[in-house]
Parts: structure tokens; C-alpha cells; sequence
């Protein structure tokens, strides 16, 4: 998720578990969910902040199981 502007150092010790980037005027957090429901939550935590979310991508990955066939 894009972030518009620099999310203070406060606020990302509240949004949990997410790897957080800082890049020119925005923040990038990026996080695993495990549904739709969650995302939606998340989002909403992010609405209570007032931060503006101006990009959400979906990024595919292996499943855990999936890393180690064929290794």
C-alpha cells in the first residue's frame, strides 16, 4: 500500500506487522493478510489515522510449502 506523505514514527509502531519503506513523499507499507477481510480492516485502521492510501497491490508469492519443492 502507497501511503501519501512520510507516516510519523508514532503512528507505525501502532499498524502492526508491516515492513514500512519511505520513498520521496510517500510511504510504502507492505504486509501479509489473510483475507479480504483484513485488508479491509487494516484499511480502516489506516482511515482512522487520516493517512491517505493511494495505491493498494496485491504482490503473489509461493505458499510456504511451495519453496522448498524442488530446492
Amino acid at each position: 500500500m502507497s501511503i501519501n506523505g512520510l507516516v510519523p514514527a508514532a503512528l507505525l509502531a501502532n499498524l502492526g506487522d508491516v515492513e514500512v519503506a519511505s520513498q520521496e513523499m510517500r510511504t510504502v507499507l507492505t504486509g501479509h493478510f489473510r483475507d479480504q477481510a483484513e485488508v479491509y480492516g487494516f484499511l480502516e485502521r489506516l482511515r482512522a489515522y487520516a493517512l491517505e492510501v493511494v495505491e493498494v497491490r496485491r504482490i503473489e508469492h509461493d505458499p510456504p510449502d511451495q519453496k522448498t519443492k524442488g530446492a
